[in-house]
């Protein structure tokens, strides 16, 4: 059953005047209960997934329920309408929620491990049509200096079950260290009549990086660039270095320099120059 249900219904009774105080004083802690699968419901004939029940045919039930001492009169409204939606199952993906604070020099060393990455829920198909992931119950984490593994829960979806209600999720944390190291910078986008040259010709990187990661890294490995697009709209005659792919594991604390001077010579002139020598 999706969809709103009214959550109360009027009704019209005669009784005592005792016992019609004291039955609007108590009526939201006795609530009249309606079993779904028990009323006579009608199907809604051009929406296969809507149905109805006129209330007038719930008098005697209710009547039931709130004994000899009131009589029922009548229910308002006259008619409850109940949607409903086909139950299906899918496989979603895990979210993590964690706010850590890490100990001075010590970082989140890859990836979250998150066990499962997955879970299968199932529910009404038109709010599991919608969903893409679920989330963990938020997390907060003060003072991590090693590696360590948390039980979180998730979040509850109203009409939805899951087939676990937590995961376990492991944080891989190691010491890091501060390192520099210079890199080349590369021209991207220069037209075949044209060579571009940049002065300085590399940037010194400061990054942060574990202490087993850091023999590992190499200035390959590093994207370091300047657009000749750019140079259409230099107004400093400078063009900006750009820096991305860095390698894994590594955190970017600056570069410098941010921008470099550039000249752009003709690539024709220099093939004249190639072509000449090689002829004498």
């Amino acid at each position: 059953m999706v969809g709103h249900v009214p959550e109360e219904i009027t009704l019209n009774v005669t009784g005592m005047g005792y016992e019609l105080l004291k039955n609007k004083l108590t009526a939201r802690r006795s609530p009249i209960i309606l079993h779904v699968v028990a009323l006579n419901l009608n199907k809604i004939e051009n929406n296969p997934n809507r149905y109805f029940v006129l209330t007038h045919y719930l008098k005697e039930n209710i009547q039931r329920q709130l004994g000899t001492d009131l009589t029922l009169n009548y229910i308002q409204p006259d008619t409850l309408w109940y949607d409903f939606s086909p139950v299906i199952r899918k496989k979603i993906r895990v979210l993590v929620d964690l706010d850590i604070k890490y100990v001075k020099q010590y970082m989140q060393e890859g990836e979250y491990i998150v066990q499962p990455d997955s879970i299968t829920v199932w529910g009404p198909k038109s709010i599991i049509d919608t969903l893409t992931g679920v989330s963990t119950e938020k997390e907060r984490i003060i003072g991590a200096f090693r590696s360590f593994s948390k039980e979180l829960s998730l979040i509850p979806i109203p009409q939805v079950r899951f087939d676990k209600p937590t995961v376990n999720v492991t944080v891989p944390v190691e010491k890091f260290t501060e390192a520099t190291i210079t890199v080349p910078i590369r021209t991207i986008h220069v037209p075949d009549s044209f060579i571009l040259k940049v002065f300085p010709s590399v940037v010194q990187v400061n990054y942060w990086v574990s202490l087993k990661n850091y023999p590992k890294i190499k200035a390959s490995q590093f994207n370091v660039f300047v657009d000749f697009n750019d140079s259409y709209e230099s107004i400093s005659g400078k063009l900006k270095v750009r820096i991305n792919n860095l390698p894994y594991g590594v955190k970017l604390i600056s570069y410098a320099p941010k921008s470099v001077e550039f000249i752009i010579e003709s690539n024709y002139s220099k093939k004249n120059q190639d072509n000449s020598a090689t002829k004498k």
